[in-house]
């Protein structure tokens, strides 16, 4: 997914397919885009504070490089637009690691400096063409290098002489262990200025037409082997034009290979295997690959390209990207190419782009779990986690999900939905105090208020009425537990003991003084109790996949079904992970068994209400409206 990087930025569980020239690639655990070269140092200095051994990649415009589908585990630091200090004292030329190589070129001409004309026609910047001694049209960089300036993953510039390194093709040794270039001084004749801007454009149109420029590739994808061209025995060996999958070998230039759209990083490698081995068997030449090979690649596992939906523009937006990153970084722990969606407008272009084969969807609040999500993943046919449309959509109405679990005799508070112009008199007088005033469509507490006297009843519908519709409960004085289920398996029941007076937003993710009991307490016979009616509450909804019941039990030992979280929180405070853990599911392994569910979905969903339940409901619908609206 394309996105701004905006210098002096840290930014996490970043897509690097549109930082690339091939433009596929994996993730990266943290990407950073210095200022300038001072904040470079900076960053660099905090960096090896907190982590000494820090995996460091660094990447500039993004060509000749093939980013594995597994991604970069570490940091990378992004050179393009941040190191682009470019200047000139007579001969000599001073170029930053993120100045574009043809840039140098143009800016020697200007400067009536010839020879270096060579350098429009390599695809990269200064970082890269010294690291490779990258060369275009007889020319090569390190031909005309009299100084470069390095730095270290603690921070300290060195400036260091040519005679330490050894330049041959397409390669440099001499680099110390985490040591980096981060400029180069050139040395160029002095000449027409005007003469070497004519070659250049003859260059460029020269490229142009013998090149796939303006498609998207990383540039020479082999050496030229001694005394032969990569590009020659690539054709004479049948294979031009050739296609693999969405990798294709260009028309222009058989050492071009070109990314058709959709490509991932494992097709381009394929692709450069099966050249390698068809040269090999028609010529007996091994084609040594120019193009670099950085991150990891993909285990094979059953789920394919998995995305993780989180984020949105909820209230719960906050918690939803916690849980997320939790998803995410648990799916990699176990091998699954999992990749962060920040769910926004472009979603749609997002996942028609990615091509997913399943997606887990830890959305919380509407959209992500009021069915909307689900009615747009089914439509393109992508597996998700989770409730069919149906039960989010019931689940996430916590009116109507009380009108159904009545209408089959499960257990409910007492509740009424309030109109505009409800009486709150006549509220008090039906659901007595105290009495929960909540939207109807929210989870996470936001919006939820105890209301304790009738003063209090109008500011606390005023505010819920912020996120929609709002239901008014009668508070049930006793003991609040929650029961988290995973496929058919209900998990071991939580008591939740919060220090404040009720069990909000800031008690679930800010407070540390909630006390979570798992196991909850409760007698063998009552733990069957109540885990026996969740089942049935979330069946009745039509629920599946996985999700978390919240039940209230009164003084008298009587349990209340509250509502049904059809994507609950996966943070480090969730209460699904505290209920697996006693079951003896670790985090990650919870993860892998709500996500294997995806593998075989079914249009027949077995677990939605039957048509006798669904009539009664209906009847039921018409009941509630005209008689218990207030």
């Amino acid at each position: 997914m394309s996105r701004k990087i905006n210098p002096g930025e840290l930014y996490t569980h970043i897509e690097l397919d549109s930082l690339t020239t091939w433009k596929m690639g994996g993730t990266a655990d943290r990407l950073y885009r210095p200022k300038n070269l001072q904040d470079l140092q900076e960053f660099l200095k905090k960096l090896y504070l907190q982590n000494p051994q820090e995996p460091i990649t660094w990447l500039g415009m993004g060509s000749n490089v093939l980013i594995r589908d597994g991604g970069i585990r570490g940091t990378v630091i992004l050179t393009q637009g941040a190191l682009s200090e470019l200047t000139c004292d007579g001969e000599l030329i001073r170029a930053e690691a993120g100045v574009a190589s043809a840039q140098v070129a143009r800016f020697a001409a200007k400067h009536n400096l010839i020879n270096g004309e060579f350098l429009a026609g390599v695809p990269g910047s200064i970082g890269g063409a010294l690291m490779m001694n990258a060369g275009a049209f007889g020319g090569e960089t390190w031909r005309h290098v009299i100084q470069v300036e390095t730095i270290d993953r603690q921070g300290v510039i060195r400036i260091r002489e040519p005679k330490e390194f050894i330049p041959q093709y397409r390669e440099v040794s001499g680099l110390k262990p985490d040591e980096w270039f981060i400029a180069g001084h050139f040395k160029f004749e002095e000449g027409d200025g005007h003469e070497g801007l004519e070659k250049i454009k003859s260059l460029l149109a020269k490229r142009a037409d013998t090149q796939p420029t303006g498609e998207p590739c990383c540039g020479s994808v082999f050496r030229n082997p001694p005394g032969n061209y990569a590009a020659q025995l690539i054709e004479s060996s049948g294979l031009k034009n050739f296609k693999l999958g969405q990798m294709q070998i260009s028309q222009k230039h058989a050492n071009f290979f070109i990314n058709t759209g959709g490509a991932k990083a494992s097709d381009a490698e394929k692709l450069i295997k099966t050249v390698q081995e068809k040269v090999l068997a028609v010529h007996g030449i091994y084609l040594q690959p120019e193009v670099k090979f950085i991150g990891q690649e993909c285990p094979l596992t059953p789920f394919g390209k998995v995305g993780v939906l989180m984020g949105g523009n909820s209230a719960e937006r906050e918690v939803s990207l916690r849980s997320g990153n939790g998803v995410l970084n648990a799916l990699r722990s176990k091998g699954v190419d999992a990749h962060p969606i920040d769910v926004g407008e472009d979603i749609l272009e997002v996942l028609q782009k990615g091509k997913f084969d399943r997606l887990f969807n830890v959305l919380h609040g509407p959209i992500g779990e009021d069915g909307t999500i689900n009615g747009l993943l089914s439509f393109l046919k992508i597996p998700v986690t989770g409730s069919p449309v149906l039960g989010a959509a019931l689940s996430m109405d916590k009116f109507r999900s009380k009108q159904i679990w009545e209408n089959l005799k499960l257990p409910t508070a007492p509740y009424i939905l309030l109109e505009d112009c409800f009486s709150p008199e006549e509220l008090a007088e039906k659901l007595g105090f105290p009495m929960a005033i909540k939207p109807v469509y929210e989870g996470s507490s936001v919006g939820v208020h105890k209301v304790k006297n009738l003063s209090e009843i109008k500011p606390a519908f005023d505010d819920a009425k912020k996120y929609g519709q709002v239901i008014a409960e009668k508070w049930i004085i006793g003991s609040e537990f929650s029961v988290p289920i995973v496929g058919e398996q209900v998990l071991p029941s939580i008591k939740i003991q919060p220090a404040k007076e009720f069990y909000d937003y800031e008690a679930k993710y800010i407070l540390k003084t909630t006390q979570y009991f798992c196991p909850s307490g409760l007698e063998n016979s009552k733990e069957s109790e109540i885990q026996n009616l969740v089942l049935k509450a979330f069946k009745a909804l039509g629920c599946s996949g996985w999700g978390r019941v919240d039940v209230m039990q009164d003084q008298a030992g009587n349990f209340y079904l509250m509502e049904i979280n059809t994507t609950p929180g996966m943070t480090a405070t969730s209460l699904l992970p505290k209920g697996a853990k006693q079951f003896g599911w670790s985090y990650g392994d919870v993860v892998i068994k709500i996500l294997e569910q995806t593998l075989n979905t079914s249009e027949d969903d077995s677990s939605l209400p039957s048509r006798e339940q669904q009539a009664g409901v209906g009847a039921n619908l018409v009941f509630v409206q005209t008689e218990r609206g207030l």
